[in-house]
């Protein structure tokens, strides 16, 4: 990894209108200077393709017809060019340091992936007590308690925040990229999180550095 890598905010949205900006605002001022915003949009029906032009002399934007969650982040990984990726939900968004502390532990070939906590927001306030998740991050190598134990007890949900509290080292993304389609419509973290302990060590940032908004269509925390 270089010595100041770049990262990509790769942004997904979906009918997200109401919340793409802030998503937006909260990735193009980062602390951190070598940063590319890149927003996919999924052909969304409502007003978000005229939010996210506002911002095309700052984001790179990407317009496709819908497919789902993993097709629009296929996308947006296609459009990107970071050595390290972080894959924000269009209704959640970042603190402003985000990409630099992740930048500061995913720093050697070893990690494939730094995690924090969330603070949650519920209807427009954010409620500063137990954040996401509920129980505390994992942290270190699970390929041996993956390949014995199953993907449930290998550092996945819930030990792992929703898709906005990672980042991810690019080198771990292709070879997982493209990721399958049609099973993951949405709730595609899974994905990355299960395979992630099969590559290289978790890492962990215990304080919150990002915001999970709740209203009600959250796949992260759908019964199963």
């Amino acid at each position: 990894m270089s010595k100041k890598p770049l990262v990509s905010i790769i942004i997904n949205n979906y009918n997200y209108g109401d919340y793409v900006a802030e998503a937006i605002e909260s990735a193009i001022h980062q602390s951190y200077s070598n940063i590319e915003v890149v927003v996919v949009d999924d052909g969304s029906t409502d007003a978000s393709r005229g939010i996210i032009l506002r911002y095309q002399n700052k984001i790179i934007p990407v317009f496709k017809e819908n497919g789902g969650q993993a097709s629009a982040m296929n996308a947006g990984f296609l459009a990107s060019k970071g050595d390290v990726i972080i894959f924000l939900d269009a209704d959640d968004y970042l603190s402003l340091n985000a990409a630099e502390k992740a930048v500061d532990v995913l720093h050697d070939s070893k990690a494939v992936k730094v995690h924090w906590l969330l603070w949650k927001i519920m209807d427009g306030h954010v409620v500063k007590n137990h954040p996401l998740p509920d129980s505390k991050l994992a942290e270190g190598y699970f390929k041996d308690q993956l390949i014995k134990m199953g993907p449930s007890h290998a550092g996945g949900p819930p030990h792992s925040p929703p898709n906005s509290g990672n980042a991810w080292a690019r080198w771990y993304l292709e070879k997982i990229f493209p990721m399958p389609e049609a099973p993951f419509k949405g709730g595609v973290d899974n994905y990355l999180f299960v395979l992630a302990p099969l590559f290289g060590e978790i890492r962990a940032i215990h304080e919150p550095l990002g915001y999970y908004r709740i209203h009600g269509k959250n796949n992260t925390l759908k019964p199963d």
